[in-house]
C-alpha cells in the first residue's frame, strides 16, 4: 500500500480536471440545456364573464296549483281529461248528471213567468186606483224573487260542467264517475307547470346582492337551464337565519313538480375576468401557480397567480403580467418546472364560452 500512495498523489489532478463542476458559471444552464424538451398543450388566456354562485337544493313546485272542485250538488256522469292532460283555461273537465238541476230551472222559469204577469196585472189596477201601493210593491218583490231564484238554477245549472280555472296540466283525479259530490267536494288537482318555481334558502349575507329578476341556474333532470329571481321574502326566518328566494324557471326538458334539482343564484357577476380552463392550474405549498409559454425562447414560465370566480372548467386568474391571448400551457403542466424547455401544440385563440348565467350588476 505504501507504494501505491505516491501514484494516487500523482493521479488525483487528473482526475479533478476531468470532472465538470456544477457550481462553475453556466453548469445548471448547460444541464437544462441538455434536458430533453416536454411536449405540452397550450390555449391562449380568454376574456369571459364570470359569475360567483350560491349554491342550494330545492324542489320544484308548479308557479300555480288549485284543487278543483264541484261547485254544486251531483253524480259525476263523466270524466273528459285524465291525469297529465294539459288544458286551456275554462275548458270543461268534468260533468255531473243535471236532470235534477234542469228540473229546478225550468220550475223558475215557470214561478218567473207567473210572477211577470201577476206584476203586470198590478200595475194595471194600480194606475186604475184600483190597487193599493202596499199590494203593488208585493207583486213587484214576488217577481224579482222569482226572478232571482231563476237566476241561481241557471248557475246550479251551468256549476254541472266544471271547468279549468285555469291553463295548466291535470295532476290528481281524485273521484270516480259515478260518485256523488256536493259543493266543495275535490274532483281534481290542476297545476300551471309553466314555468315551474323552486323555493331557496339563501343566507342572509348574501340578500343584499340579490334583486329580482337576477340571473340564476336550475340543474334538473339532466339538463341545465337558465331561471331567475321571481320574489325575496321581506322577512329573516329567525331559526335559520336565511331569506325565501323564489326562482322561476322555463325549462327545455318536461319536468314534473316535485323534481329534485340543484340551484345556482349569482350573487356577483365579473363581466370581463381572464380565464383558463381548470387544467391550467397547480397548487403547492398553499400557492396556486400556471405555466406561461414563452414561444420566442422554447421555454415556460411559472406563474403565481390569484383565483377568484370559478364556474364549470373555467377559473378566473389575476396576476398583473398576465393578457388576454397569451398562452397557457393547459396539458402536461404538472412535469414542467419554471424555464422548462417544451415543445407545445397550440389550441386555436377563439372566444371563450359564454357564461351559462346571463350577467347582471351586483356588488361583491
Amino acid at each position: 500500500m505504501k507504494h501505491l500512495r505516491p501514484l494516487l498523489l500523482l493521479c488525483l489532478p487528473l482526475l479533478a480536471a476531468g470532472c465538470p463542476d456544477a457550481s462553475a458559471p453556466g453548469g445548471t444552464a448547460k444541464a437544462k440545456e441538455d434536458a430533453p424538451s416536454v411536449h405540452v398543450a397550450t390555449e391562449p388566456l380568454r376574456v369571459r364573464p364570470m359569475a360567483r354562485l350560491y349554491q342550494t337544493s330545492a324542489r320544484l313546485r308548479a308557479r300555480q296549483r288549485a284543487a278543483v272542485t264541484a261547485r254544486t250538488r251531483g253524480v259525476i256522469q263523466r270524466y273528459l281529461v285524465e291525469e297529465g292532460a294539459r288544458v286551456r283555461a275554462g275548458a270543461v273537465l268534468v260533468e255531473l248528471e243535471d236532470a235534477e238541476q234542469k228540473i229546478e230551472r225550468d220550475d223558475a222559469r215557470d214561478a218567473l213567468r207567473d210572477r211577470q204577469v201577476a206584476w203586470e196585472r198590478a200595475e194595471q189596477l194600480f194606475q186604475r186606483h184600483a190597487l193599493a201601493q202596499d199590494a203593488l210593491r208585493e207583486a213587484r218583490l214576488a217577481y224579482h224573487g222569482a226572478k232571482h231564484r231563476l237566476e241561481r238554477a241557471e248557475l246550479a245549472l251551468t256549476r254541472t260542467r266544471i271547468r279549468a280555472p285555469f291553463a295548466g296540466v291535470v295532476l290528481v283525479r281524485h273521484a270516480d264517475p259515478g260518485a256523488r259530490v256536493d259543493d266543495g267536494t275535490a274532483l281534481l288537482d290542476l297545476a300551471d307547470v309553466t314555468p315551474l318555481e323552486a323555493d331557496v334558502a339563501v343566507p342572509e349575507r348574501h340578500v343584499p346582492t340579490l334583486q329580482v329578476g337576477q340571473a340564476a341556474r336550475v340543474i334538473a333532470g339532466g339538463a341545465t337551464f337558465a331561471a331567475e329571481i321571481a320574489r325575496i321574502a321581506p322577512q329573516v326566518d329567525p331559526t335559520s337565519g336565511t331569506v325565501k328566494v323564489t326562482l322561476r324557471a322555463e325549462p327545455r326538458v318536461s319536468l314534473r313538480p316535485g323534481s329534485f334539482a340543484r340551484v345556482a343564484v349569482v350573487t356577483a357577476t365579473h363581466p370581463r375576468a381572464l380565464v383558463v380552463p381548470r387544467s391550467a392550474i397547480l397548487s403547492e405549498g398553499g400557492r396556486t401557480h400556471l405555466f406561461r409559454l414563452l414561444p420566442e425562447q422554447g421555454r415556460v414560465e411559472r406563474v403565481t397567480v390569484q383565483t377568484g370566480f370559478e364556474e364549470a372548467d373555467w377559473i378566473e386568474v389575476s396576476e398583473p403580467s398576465l393578457r388576454a391571448g397569451q398562452p397557457i400551457v393547459t396539458r402536461g403542466a404538472a412535469a414542467l418546472a419554471d424555464g422548462a424547455a417544451v415543445t407545445w401544440e397550440s389550441a386555436p385563440e377563439t372566444a371563450a364560452p359564454a357564461s351559462t348565467v346571463a350577467p347582471v350588476q351586483t356588488g361583491e
